[in-house]
């Protein structure tokens, strides 16, 4: 049996996030993501204003949709899009906000990108891929079991624990 915390933790990081009247979270970099104006994801300062926008991540966000590699340069956001890929996976750069990576997926249950930002993995629908950000080229597709209970790379990103 689980305790009473364990069921408040699963609760909490399994709800999509609908609005973000305070701050969202700091990635290890010290990148400050609030919402913007037109609803989407931004980068702030210590002050709350927007720094720049980060395009396509209106809506719900859910939290397990949300990875940052370990430097904290780059961060991966998986918003739900509603057509027949309904995942739309990119991975930006928090210093200037541009797109260094995009894949759509039929199903997401969770993300991870390596220390250096340069892989990306993900799991969902029985599915675990590993793309590499800078060609887009998918290094390969494995069948897992699921629920997904977690994705992570080692240090030196040579193994991956689902």
């Amino acid at each position: 049996l689980r305790g009473f915390e364990w069921y408040c933790l699963w609760q909490h990081m399994n709800r999509p996030v609908h609005s973000f009247d305070t701050d969202f979270c700091v990635s290890p970099a010290g990148h400050r993501l609030i919402r913007g104006a037109d609803g989407g994801l931004a980068v702030g300062d210590d002050a709350g204003r927007v720094r720049h926008t980060l395009p396509g991540t209106r809506g719900p966000v859910p939290w397990t949709a949300v990875a940052f590699c370990g430097a904290g340069r780059r961060a991966a956001f998986g918003t739900p899009t509603g057509t027949g890929r309904p995942w739309d996976v990119r991975v930006y750069d928090l210093e200037d906000g541009t797109v260094v990576g995009r894949v759509q997926l039929p199903a997401l249950s969770r993300l991870t990108l390596d220390r250096s930002g340069t892989l990306l993995a993900a799991a969902g629908g029985g599915r675990l891929t590993v793309w590499e950000l800078p060609t887009g080229r998918e290094r390969f597709t494995v069948a897992v079991p699921a629920p997904h209970a977690g994705l992570a790379f080692t240090a030196d990103a040579r193994t991956l624990w689902h």
